[in-house]
């Protein structure tokens, strides 16, 4: 679909440069992580959500609840079996070496013989050896970051497996657990779903 793509490609500039640190203080690094998000269709402020994980692991469960809960607080519905699926998936990397080089995001079109060109945008979560979103990679002439958490949030139609939209908060560990952080990153989420962002800082309690 032709929408879908031009939505992609309209935000590809905005997100070539997503996750390269900007220079801090520590101080304001303890209190803010970063989120963007890419909006490919639009959704409607009265569909519901179906909510759920890529696993029942106890910290995902708990996701899950902090998510329903941040949902409904905005007006928005829950119900198992809705059209709309929102999935989420936490993902973290101990602290790591750094490097200036760093592969974040493929972009990828082709043609198809249907009425609709397809189109895919990947993003590197961690790589060791040129880094990712989570981590800065492994070449030499670089010090030690701290461990990074990233909460990857998806909303796709049931109906035909397309992807509506897809946002992704990030922030250093730098105190507390990583359950505390991600659980702080929920509420921003909610707050983004259905729009196109880029690097917005967020406040991490």
């Amino acid at each position: 679909m032709q929408t879908g793509k031009h939505a992609k490609l309209a935000v590809l500039a905005v997100m070539i440069g997503l996750f390269v640190p900007a220079s801090s203080s520590p101080a304001s690094a303890q209190e803010t992580g970063k989120l963007s998000a890419v909006s490919y269709m639009p959704i409607e402020q009265g569909e519901a959500f179906e909510v759920r994980a890529l696993d029942n692991s106890a910290q995902n469960l708990e996701l899950v609840s902090q998510m329903q809960q941040a949902l409904r607080l905005r007006g928005r519905g829950v119900k198992d079996g809705s059209r709309l699926i929102l999935t989420l998936e936490p993902r973290d990397v101990v602290g790591s070496g750094t490097s200036s080089q760093r592969h974040i995001m493929s972009f990828t079109g082709e043609s198809s013989t249907g009425h609709e060109d397809s189109t895919e945008l990947r993003f590197n979560i961690f790589d060791s050896q040129k880094g990712g979103i989570l981590n800065e990679g492994d070449q030499p002439g670089g010090g030690v970051q701290p461990s990074q958490y990233v909460l990857l949030v998806r909303v796709e139609d049931r109906s035909n497996g397309r992807q509506l939209w897809e946002g992704w908060a990030s922030a250093p560990l730098l105190q507390g657990d990583g359950s505390r952080l991600l659980g702080s990153m929920v509420p921003h989420l909610a707050d983004a779903i259905g729009t196109t962002v880029s690097e917005e800082p967020i406040t991490i309690r």
